[in-house]
């Protein structure tokens, strides 16, 4: 990431993969307001890069997820993680956990 001069930080497109490259994962749980078909396809190679099973893959996802084909993006995420749909609380920033 890129530190501002302020302080903050700004997000820089790629990091994510970086960060996770070399790492031997064994669960992941993600927690976000927004999710994309990009996001799909690192949890894809993540899964069997580190042989996840479904039940170690869990998402969290507000009910505006994704504005482009939500169903389709949600029966692909079903297909190999663990999905709830979080409607009482605004999600706002992602959070991983691996």
């Amino acid at each position: 990431m890129k530190s501002l001069q302020d302080g903050n930080w700004v997000w820089e497109k790629g990091y994510i993969q970086k960060v996770i490259k070399d790492l031997d994962i064994n669960k992941i749980i993600i927690v976000t307001a927004y999710f994309s078909n990009y996001g799909l396809e690192i949890i894809k190679e993540l899964k069997v890069k580190n042989n996840l099973q479904k039940d170690n893959i869990i998402l969290y996802l507000s009910v505006e997820f994704n504005m482009n084909n939500p169903s389709i993006l949600l029966e692909e995420l079903l297909k190999i993680a663990n999905v709830y749909i979080v409607h009482k609380e605004k999600l706002h920033a992602k959070v991983f956990m691996f």
